[in-house]
């Protein structure tokens, strides 16, 4: 005999969808068979990012993963409010948390003949305390610290400046210095 298979494509809505395939012999139906298929509901991720760069939300099946978003602020790292080992069982909003990154103050005596300043670390936005000089130049005397842009007397405050997107960056300080005549 000649078999013939009839295909249809069917759209599936989440939870249960029964399907009846049946066998037909001459016209007749002589076996029905019932399939079921499951399909698990689609969930959305989405992403709030809290002044960093935007996120595209996910589309998530059901006891699925979701993925990390990659977010950026100038001078923070994203760490986000969600664990992503966490199944997703229902649409979801996960916000990032900014986390001010570590920056390394350096610095550097501007041609001086002798001493040294450690170097202090600060996180972004925060205002730190600049030390005392400890560089000695021959006919020069000590004006103060400068970041390019500013002078900042010693022991001065100094905010420390954003780093783009790095979690440890150091940022130059200069001794100001001026000869003496």
């Amino acid at each position: 005999g000649v078999q013939s298979v009839v295909t249809k494509k069917i759209p599936l809505v989440d939870g249960d969808n029964v399907v009846y395939i049946f066998e037909t012999l001459d016209g007749e139906i002589v076996e029905t068979y019932v399939v079921t298929i499951r399909r698990r509901p689609m969930w959305t991720v989405s992403f709030n990012a809290n002044g960093g760069s935007s996120v595209e939300s996910q589309i998530v099946e059901e006891d699925g993963f979701a993925t990390a978003g990659v977010s950026e602020k100038e001078g923070y790292t994203v760490l986000w409010d969600f664990d992503f080992d966490t199944p997703i069982t229902q649409d979801t909003i996960i916000d990032a948390i900014w986390q001010p990154n570590l920056n390394t103050i350096v610095f550097d005596g501007n041609g001086a003949s002798a001493g040294a300043v450690d170097s202090i670390s600060g996180r972004t936005g925060e205002t730190i305390t600049l030390p005392n000089n400890g560089f000695d130049k021959t006919n020069y005397t000590f004006a103060g610290w400068t970041d390019g842009d500013k002078t900042y007397a010693e022991n001065g405050e100094y905010v420390v400046f954003l780093a783009q997107a790095k979690p440890v960056e150091e940022t130059g300080v200069f001794a100001e210095i001026m000869q003496i005549f």
